[in-house]
């Protein structure tokens, strides 16, 4: 603690890290909206918003499962600029959101989330999406094959019901 003509300063030290609107798009990027939205849920909790934060989660998940929904019904064609008109909107979101919040952080001495660790949920988050779809795909196909009977050696009949 120092002090001036004022009387005494105190000198807080921020120990916690916050994302700035680039490492949610980074993390989005890489692992779909759901990975933006928990690096700006991250920063809610830390920022003491612990309902905004679950909030902030659930509409990631809504948003992917519409942008999967959507990437498998439409044209491939149509893909690539939704995703970057998505990309584009969860960051101005973020900045919209907690730009201030995050510049008011680092104004008083805090520091910004790792870039690393945004493309690190990036990762995460598409490594999950991909096993859950692997393993539904093999599962319900398995369902849907039930039993079969051997005709020849190269086809089989696949049947349900007795």
């Amino acid at each position: 603690m120092s002090s001036n003509a004022q009387g005494p300063v105190q000198s807080t030290t921020l120990t916690y890290t916050l994302f700035d609107a680039n490492a949610v798009a980074l993390a989005t990027f890489f692992g779909t909206p759901v990975a933006g939205a928990s690096l700006m849920a991250i920063n809610y909790r830390r920022l003491g918003m612990s309902g905004r934060a679950l909030a902030t989660i659930l509409i990631g998940l809504a948003v992917s499962a519409v942008v999967v929904l959507l990437a498998w019904n439409l044209p491939r064609s149509a893909s690539s600029p939704i995703a970057l008109i998505l990309l584009f909107a969860i960051q101005r979101t973020a900045r919209s959101l907690q730009g201030n919040a995050v510049k008011e952080h680092v104004e008083h001495g805090g520091r910004l989330g790792s870039k690393w660790i945004a493309f690190g949920s990036g990762v995460a988050v598409l490594a999950a999406i991909v096993a859950v779809v692997f393993v539904s795909t093999a599962v319900s196909e398995r369902a849907a094959n039930g039993p079969k009977v051997q005709i020849g050696s190269n086809d089989e009949i696949y049947y349900a019901g007795s």
